[in-house]
């Protein structure tokens, strides 16, 4: 069983129907039985949860004092999810509840007073030793300030790639009982949050197994600040006059792994051209016989186009795997 944790000290980022909507995506996507748990005093979720006819997924009551005791009996019921949702505003509680999740999830919505709220939250969850993602929650890829969000945010921990947009739809479809699952299942919303939890969920299923006696002194580094994919896909790399034919294996929104038969040295400025990518500067920081690292020296709205393509493409080979007969 795993448990994933909204966790976020601003009200209004959106962190209930994230929630609501992760651990619903979680249960049409058949991971067992999926559990909620409604931690925030104000009892949005518990709201949702009650005007909702759909069998899934389940709210389990239990006053916050007996979160831990709820859990183990869930565990004990063969649960593969609980979704905990936590107070919206600074809350002694807070900093038990986290001590039971194998991943959180901090919502942020582009702007100052969300940055900083999500620096109070990691400053808390680094301190518990806690594994965390931000998840950036109402904004657009297109927008700078989404964009400026995005790089602020991963100087301090790993950034989903998949943003929720920014919609009406949300507010209405909980106030109903129901998820944009249910009102347009093919739609850019639901997309997006097919694609947030595909992500999460491979986070989770990578956290390690941490006893109950033992999750407070376990801290667990993020190992990278932006998500890696296999990559292996023909490119040039150009230093001055010089041009490197090249295979670039792997890649993030801050570098990659270059392979090839003659390349540049460590300190040299670079270019990468990549067909459908476009060319990006960067610097080698790491040489072998073989191979190079390189570190992208581009701006923030060049690395999180960068993202949305590598997921784009990422997401339309494992639909192309699915349909393959």
């Amino acid at each position: 069983m795993q448990v994933l944790a909204l966790v976020s000290t601003a009200i209004g980022s959106g962190k209930t129907t994230l929630a609501a909507h992760l651990a619903t995506q979680a249960y049409r996507c058949d991971v067992g039985p999926v559990a909620l748990i409604d931690a925030d005093p104000s009892g949005s979720l518990t709201s949702w949860r009650e005007v909702r006819n759909e069998p899934g997924p389940v709210l389990v009551e239990v006053e916050r004092a007996d979160i831990g005791a709820a859990l183990a009996s869930l565990k004990d019921e063969s649960s593969g999810l609980v979704v905990l949702d936590t107070a919206s505003a600074p809350d002694p509680s807070i900093e038990t509840i986290i001590g039971f999740a194998d991943l959180v999830a901090i919502p942020v919505r582009p702007g100052q007073y969300d940055l900083k709220a999500a620096g109070a939250t990691v400053e808390m969850l680094e301190r518990f030793g806690r594994r965390f993602v931000f998840v950036v929650n109402g904004g657009s890829p297109s927008a700078d300030i989404t964009a400026e969000s995005v790089m602020a945010l991963s100087q301090h921990g790993t950034v989903a790639p998949a943003i929720v947009p920014a919609s009406s739809e949300f507010a209405l479809r909980m106030s109903k009982g129901e998820t944009v699952f249910e009102s347009d299942p093919q739609g850019l919303l639901s997309e997006e949050i097919g694609r947030l939890w595909d992500f999460l969920a491979q986070r989770l299923s990578t956290a390690p197994a941490i006893a109950p006696a033992d999750r407070d002194k376990a801290a667990v580094k993020e190992p990278r600040r932006f998500p890696r994919w296999d990559f292996d896909q023909p490119a040039t790399l150009i230093a001055g006059d010089r041009r490197f034919p090249c295979t670039v294996n792997d890649i993030s929104a801050g570098g990659a792994l270059v392979y090839g038969d003659e390349l540049p040295q460590i300190g040299e400025t670079v270019a990468v051209e990549i067909s459908h990518v476009g060319r990006l500067n960067a610097e080698v920081v790491h040489h072998s016989t073989s191979r190079v690292g390189l570190k992208f020296v581009i701006g923030a709205q060049q690395q999180w186009t960068l993202v949305r393509y590598l997921s784009d493409m990422i997401e339309a080979s494992r639909r192309a795997y699915v349909a393959a007969p």
